[in-house]
């Protein structure tokens, strides 16, 4: 199965699509992925908790915030994952495009 590009920018994406997203990985990798996403999940809401800044996207669930923010701090979920990444603060709105992350 093929998983789609997920593009993490509060106001291209919604909190639907990354549930969606989330839901699918785990149906590729199966139920040891489900564990570790959501142990990586608990983690950063922790560490959120006292002020640590894991969040790279500003969403309204604080599951979906710490599981897209710990996509990118943990090194692998699965090389099938491939994340395009919106960041116009440093890229300027014509250079977001070309900014890729593979995990």
């Amino acid at each position: 199965m093929e998983i789609k590009w997920i593009h993490l920018n509060p106001d291209k994406i919604s909190g639907e699509e990354i549930l969606e997203f989330r839901n699918r990985v785990i149906e590729h990798e199966g139920a040891a992925s489900q564990v570790e996403i959501e142990a990586l999940e608990r983690q950063i809401v922790e560490s959120a908790k006292d002020g640590t800044q894991y969040n790279l996207v500003a969403l309204k669930n604080e599951n979906i915030v710490a599981w897209a923010s710990g996509i990118f701090s943990k090194v692998r979920l699965t090389d099938m994952i491939r994340m395009l990444f919106f960041d116009t603060d440093i890229l300027g709105e014509q250079g977001v495009d070309n900014l890729l992350y593979q995990l």
